[in-house]
């Protein structure tokens, strides 16, 4: 009789432990998804800040150099530049377009959100593009023909 009675005392010490247990791992993944979604909006937040420092930083070397803000207003049609200044907006323009292509991947993941990317394309089609872009892409392919 009274080892019954230890044994219901330790079935029942044992069914509180297994309870305590039970809400212990809900508890840790509980925590551990809070964290992750902690971590995710950091990880966001620092990709959206390194695009946009990056093109102010831009903005502020374009507005800060008169000389190349000169050369970004100028017309870009071959006949009227130099070979080096030809080579500059080879240079230029690709910048923009892996900054472009680096915002899209990070879009793509879902590390940011799209007004990055909208920002990006917008600047490409309203300046740049559309005042020298049919210029450039013209010499573009006439040099691959070549």
């Amino acid at each position: 009789m009274y080892r019954d009675k230890i044994e219901m005392i330790m079935n029942d010490i044992l069914e509180i432990v297994q309870i305590i247990s039970g809400l212990a791992v809900i508890a840790s993944v509980v925590y551990l998804a809070r964290e992750v979604s902690q971590t995710s909006k950091i990880v966001r937040a620092q990709f959206g800040s390194g695009l946009t420092s990056r093109v102010y930083e831009r903005y502020f070397l374009s507005a800060k150099d008169k000389e190349f803000s000169k050369f970004l207003a100028k017309d870009w049609s071959k006949d009227g530049m130099e070979e080096y200044e030809y080579w500059r907006v080879m240079l230029w323009i690709n910048t923009l377009l892996v900054d472009l292509i680096d915002t899209y991947d990070q879009y793509r993941q879902d590390l940011i959100d799209s007004t990055y990317l909208k920002m990006r394309v917008t600047l490409l089609k309203t300046g740049l593009m559309q005042k020298n872009g049919e210029t450039y892409l013209a010499d573009i392919e006439r040099s691959q023909r070549s």
